[in-house]
């Protein structure tokens, strides 16, 4: 099992607009923010590389949470206040595993137990014979790995 990390795709936060909300000002660069998931109240201050040219009011999209920038130049998009996200934000993963081609190149994403998340054709294809399974758990995960590593893919499954 591979530690789960972000690839600052943004998605996870992309809809998280309508419960992130900014309750109050604190001061430059310093919120009063709710997660309405959780009901968690916390104080947020932006990541210093954010002060000076972000403004959670003016600079975010409608219906992403507040506190979302991007995408940059590499069309990344990152939390502008990481260092004091809600607890809610910390625990999240995104999906349960990765798939990678031949060549290393990220082919889709393993969500719930066996929903893929994908654009390859012929992941999509190979991937039938593995949802409409009866297996579940670390079986599931084994039928994955093997099936996709037969097919030339890798799989990165997180703790």
């Amino acid at each position: 099992m591979t530690e789960f990390y972000c690839d600052l795709c943004g998605r996870c936060c992309m809809g998280m607009g309508k419960y992130v909300k900014i309750t109050g000002v604190m001061g430059p660069g310093n919120y009063a923010v709710v997660h309405k998931i959780s009901g968690e109240n916390l104080f947020a201050r932006l990541e210093k590389d954010f002060r000076d040219d972000y403004d959670p009011f003016t600079d975010s999209h409608e219906g992403w949470c507040p506190f979302l920038s991007g995408p940059d130049e590499k069309g990344q998009h990152h939390c502008t206040i990481y260092s004091a996200r809600p607890s809610f934000c910390k625990d999240f993963i995104c999906c349960q595993g990765r798939i990678y081609d031949s060549a290393g190149k990220s082919a889709g994403r393993i969500r719930g137990e066996n929903t893929l998340l994908s654009d390859d054709a012929e992941l999509k294809e190979i991937w039938k014979s593995i949802e409409n399974s009866d297996l579940s758990g670390d079986v599931l995960k084994a039928k994955i790995t093997e099936t996709l590593t037969e097919a030339g893919y890798r799989t990165d499954f997180y703790d």
